[in-house]
């Protein structure tokens, strides 16, 4: 049953400059808000009205809080957008900081083992809750977006992540998987948010190097917490490092704060016309979402289990674990650019045969490790420790970019954070899996096993991608068939 709801603000200010006609009609579809604007100096009154469905209160607080975020209110076309590469630095910058607390987790696991005197697989709980919450944020966060702009969901990220990563460095062990669970809604919304900014700031010919650097930012990020969280915990403590991260994600705040983007009025969603159902029979971002699931977990046995497996399996020192970790990190921040410049170069901006591509490379790094000796293994293990960042950290970004163009025309966010359901359940399930692996079997070497089996059935959705035809792909609630690019 539909409800009206009516608000009525008066805002101070000065004359409201609004596009003509005036007034000014945002319309996003049916049911959906709608809001007019007109113009009254010294005062502008603001009229919302609602027509919703049972999610009214979702969607009135969001565009009401993205329209007076918008800028109309406050002279939006006085500023002129920035250039692409502008908001693409922005969107690395916001990345990167969350990043570095988000992946600095699985680096801080040694130390939150010894202090808790966990198990391995308690270890891969703590990273696992933090996945928890990216679960449960990432379709919410794509909607947001999709709404009311990037922009504000981008600061959104980077607040809420510092207040609940600080919370979860003064918490004992139960209280810490929650804060970090809630930790996670907030920064699982950056990766929708942050990739819809650079899908409307590229062309399609030009946008899987943009792609690929905006989520160089994730390993980049890692990079920088591998480096220096161990440093910071071997002086101060695991707790104190943690609540000195948390900081870090304000840097991607304020760079989000100042971007000015073309679709930066809440109408950014005006041209949506795919709805989260017509998303979710998407059969290639569905093929697209399965392949993550099986893929993710060698991003995350790299990041959470491989330092601990050179010390407690091949006898490394700490210090050169956490050495292979960070080159593990650097190999992903050169994959990701690597990957996006191959797709558009070499594949015609298609994306399937570069995803293709890092699925083998991701088997044989798995190979690598696992087969690694016992003694004078420092070759094969350096070996697929790079190999295993430049693929199984260097994917994500010509993964993003495949959904994002699979997605229907605006919805691109809201595809993105659906894609991410089958990321996130696969980060949820993969730590503590391979932690419970290593247990059982006392070596971390299984873990690597189920790992390469699991990385070969994923060429499966991969080949499925391509059998699916573009009318079996997905269709419009009216029973209409969507138009799909080539992936």
């Amino acid at each position: 049953m539909q409800r009206n709801v009516l608000l009525r603000i008066g805002v101070m200010g000065p004359k409201l400059k609004c596009p003509k006609p005036d007034p000014w009609i945002w319309r996003t579809g049916s049911p959906s808000p709608l809001i007019s604007c007109h113009r009254r100096a010294p005062r502008t009154s603001i009229m919302l009205s609602v027509i919703a469905s049972p999610l009214v209160g979702l969607d009135a607080a969001t565009v009401y809080v993205g329209h007076l975020w918008s800028g109309a209110t406050l002279r939006r076309h006085d500023r002129p957008a920035m250039g692409p590469w502008q908001l693409l630095a922005i969107a690395f910058a916001a990345q990167g900081a969350i990043s570095f607390v988000e992946l600095g987790v699985p680096v801080l696991a040694p130390y939150i083992k010894d202090g808790f005197g966990l198990s391995a697989f308690a270890v891969g709980i703590v990273v696992t809750s933090l996945n928890v919450g990216r679960f449960i944020g990432s379709v919410p966060a794509g909607q947001v977006a999709d709404r009311i702009g990037e922009r504000l969901v981008l600061v959104a990220s980077g607040l809420g992540l510092t207040v609940f990563a600080a919370l979860a460095a003064g918490a004992g062990y139960g209280l810490l998987l929650l804060a970090l669970a809630l930790a996670g809604i907030f920064s699982g919304a950056a990766t929708p948010a942050g990739s819809k900014l650079v899908l409307v700031a590229f062309p399609r010919e030009r946008r899987g190097l943009p792609m690929g650097i905006r989520q160089a930012a994730i390993p980049l990020g890692a990079l920088a917490a591998s480096i220096a969280l161990p440093l910071m915990a071997d002086a101060w403590g695991w707790r104190l490092t943690l609540a000195i991260a948390a900081a870090i994600p304000l840097v991607g705040t304020a760079a989000a704060i100042a971007a000015r983007t073309p679709t930066n009025v809440p109408t950014s969603a005006a041209a949506r016309r795919g709805t989260l159902a017509e998303i979710a029979r998407n059969r290639k971002i569905t093929y697209a979402g399965i392949w993550a699931l099986l893929f993710v977990g060698g991003q995350y046995a790299l990041l959470t289990y491989l330092a601990l497996y050179l010390e407690d399996d091949l006898g490394f020192s700490r210090t050169a674990a956490f050495t292979l970790l960070a080159v593990s990190n650097a190999s992903g921040f050169v994959g990701r650019l690597a990957w996006g410049w191959l797709s558009d170069r070499f594949f015609d901006s298609r994306r399937r045969p570069g995803l293709i591509a890092v699925t083998v490379a991701g088997v044989l790094s798995a190979a690598l490790l696992g087969a690694a000796p016992v003694h004078g293994a420092i070759v094969m293990a350096s070996a697929g420790a790079a190999l295993g960042g430049f693929c199984l950290i260097g994917w994500q970004g010509l993964w993003v970019t495949m959904v994002s163009e699979l997605a229907p025309e605006g919805s691109s966010a809201t595809a993105v954070g659906f894609a991410l359901l089958f990321t996130n359940a696969g980060i949820v399930i993969w730590p503590p899996l391979l932690g419970l692996t290593a247990d059982l079997t006392g070596s971390f070497r299984w873990s690597w096993v189920l790992l390469g089996t699991a990385l070969l059935l994923s060429l499966w959705p991969l080949d499925a991608i391509r059998r699916v035809g573009p009318r079996e792909a997905w269709v419009r609630e009216d029973g209409t068939p969507g138009e799909l690019s080539e992936s």
